[in-house]
């Protein structure tokens, strides 16, 4: 399975832009988690669960790897 997470900081943002970079790549949109929450939060709920979801040989594809976290020392 492909899934994909989508993430912005603020409400006033949008997920467009990396939803069609994910589709793009192939990952179905039910597939695709979203979030709204800052870069610098360590505990991304909706990642979180996403992790626990996936099951060994399944993809996660992000737009970038700033969605993740906004430096390596953001994701732990």
């Amino acid at each position: 399975m492909v899934w994909g997470y989508s993430r912005i900081s603020t409400k006033k943002q949008s997920h467009d832009r990396q939803l069609e970079a994910l589709t793009r790549y192939g990952v179905e949109l039910a597939n695709i988690e979203q979030e709204i929450c800052s870069g610098t939060v360590k505990n991304k709920t909706v990642l979180t669960a996403l992790l626990n979801k996936m099951r060994e040989n399944d993809r996660l594809v992000v737009e970038e790897f700033s969605r993740i976290g906004r430096s390596t020392r953001h994701v732990t």
